[in-house]
Formats: C-alpha cells, structure tokens, sequence
C-alpha cells in the first residue's frame, strides 16, 4: 500500500508541486489583502473607491451622465446612470480577487523571474483595465436593457474577466513561461 502511494505520488510529483505552490502564493496573496481590508472599516476600501471612479469616468466618455454615491453603512458605492440607481460596487468588483489568481498560478507555474515579475505586472494592469470597462459597459447596457441585467451581470460579464485570466494563463503556459 505504502509502495503504490510512494509511486502514485511520484508520477505526479509536477502536478503536486504546482498545486501546492499555487495553494500557497494564493494564500499569501489572500491574507495580504485581507490584512489590506481590515484596515477600512464602515467605508469602501480605496481599490474599490478608484474603480468605481475610473468606470464613472468611462461611461461619462461613453456619453452617458454618472453619479457616484459612498455608502458607510454597506462599505459600496452606488452607481447612477442619468439618475437611475442601477448597481452597487462593492469590495468583490475591484477585481483585485481575480488578480490574485492570476498572479498566484503564474508564479506558481514558473518560469525566469524577470519575465514571470513583467508579465504579472503586465497582466494585472491588462485586468483591471478590463475590469473598469466592464463595469462601465454592464452598467449602461443595464440602463439600456434592464430586461437582461440578469443575463448580462451573472453571465456574460464575469466570462468576459474570467475569459481574459484563461487567455493570459494560456499565453503564459504556452509562450512565456519557456523564455
């Protein structure tokens, strides 16, 4: 019994390594922000505050008038488009969560440290960006369709952020990480 454990282990010492490497930059990375939160108590946290600036500021581009209210008591924002009430922000919007994966599967994927810090850094930044315009976008597509806000905010809008992390990860694995 010991010898097939010792066996099954070591055909898939790559994949146990990778997980468990993985599991603890995620960890680390978790814990950081957590620790980054809890400094904010009864407000929304600052990333969370300059992402809903920054996707204010893009629906204003996009011709569209935007207010931007602080709630103390829920720690979000509420987001108006022409006046209409039509979505919260809250901490979970920032994506700074889905960053984390991000960057916790590339370092733990490896490759050279110079490249794996760029394309971090790169890749990060290319989220957030992502990230802003998709709130901007969902909020005025719920102004112009409130009928599928469901559709579009369960579905169509987390494949968009989720879509980009598998895409950078396949770029990673299969261009990046051999250089």
């Amino acid at each position: 019994m010991i010898q097939k454990l010792k066996e099954i282990l070591s055909q898939n010492r790559a994949s146990l390594v990778f997980m468990g490497r993985f599991a603890l930059f995620y960890t680390a990375l978790s814990l950081l922000y957590f620790g980054y939160l809890s400094v904010f108590q009864n407000q929304p946290d600052f990333l969370t505050v300059l992402t809903g600036k920054i996707s204010q500021t893009l629906i204003q581009f996009f011709g569209y008038q935007s207010n931007l209210i602080p709630q103390s008591i829920s720690s979000t924002l509420e987001l108006h488009v022409e006046g209409q009430y039509l979505a919260r922000i809250i901490e979970g919007c920032n994506g700074v969560s889905v960053t984390l994966l991000f960057a916790a599967f590339v370092w733990a994927y490896g490759g050279a440290s110079g490249i794996t810090w760029r394309f971090v850094l790169l890749g990060s930044f290319s989220v957030f960006v992502l990230n802003w315009l998709r709130i901007a976008l969902l909020s005025i597509a719920l102004y112009e369709f409130p009928q599928a806000g469901e559709h579009l905010h369960q579905l169509v809008f987390p494949a968009v952020i989720y879509g980009w992390i598998v895409f950078l990860w396949l770029a990673w694995i299969f261009k990046f990480s051999r250089s």
